[in-house]
């Protein structure tokens, strides 16, 4: 008995030499039930529906994302309160691994500063206030942003307030009508 040349699809049914079918050990003959042709086609509709599932996920985790975005904050808050360490660590590590973003970030700060100083400037004032923030504890804000959305403030004494780091980090980037 001479082994077989041809082989039956079972998808598209045409008979065809077994070259025309991907090898598989294990088969019968050796070889997949489906002929190369068809297996691309099918190949190719699994990628098209794995990338519309994708597209689907994203979609319906950017949704959730909208619909959740205060508890998601939250949880966030707590995990940074409980995890305050690792917080650093990861602040840390992405400075290390980001540096040039950090120092842009940090120059970008210093020159909106230095732009928001006017010609009055009380350097005396403002020194005494960062020195009696690091004596008790507390950090700077600038009441009026620097760079807000709706307003900008000046880098003056009268616009330098202490607050608790924790509040601070709340009020972000934002005057108190911009709430």
């Amino acid at each position: 008995m001479t082994a077989p040349t041809s082989k039956k699809c079972t998808v598209c049914k045409a008979e065809k030499p077994l070259e025309q079918f991907h090898r598989k050990k294990g088969a019968r003959l050796g070889r997949y039930s489906q002929c190369k042709t068809c297996c691309k086609v099918i190949q190719a509709k699994i990628r098209k529906e794995s990338t519309t599932l994708k597209e689907r996920s994203k979609a319906y985790a950017k949704t959730y994302a909208t619909k959740h975005h205060a508890k998601k904050l939250e949880a966030q808050r707590k995990w940074r309160q409980a995890n305050k360490e690792a917080q650093n660590k990861l602040i840390a590590k992405w400075k290390k691994l980001n540096a040039h973003k950090s120092r842009h970030y940090t120059n970008q700060r210093r020159a909106r500063k230095l732009q928001a100083i006017p010609p009055w400037f009380e350097k005396e004032k403002v020194d005494l206030v960062y020195k009696k923030a690091k004596e008790w504890g507390f950090v700077v804000d600038h009441v009026i942003p620097l760079l807000g959305k709706n307003v900008c403030g000046l880098h003056c004494w009268a616009n330098l307030q202490l607050l608790d780091a924790e509040l601070n980090g709340k009020k972000g980037n934002r005057h108190y009508p911009d709430h």
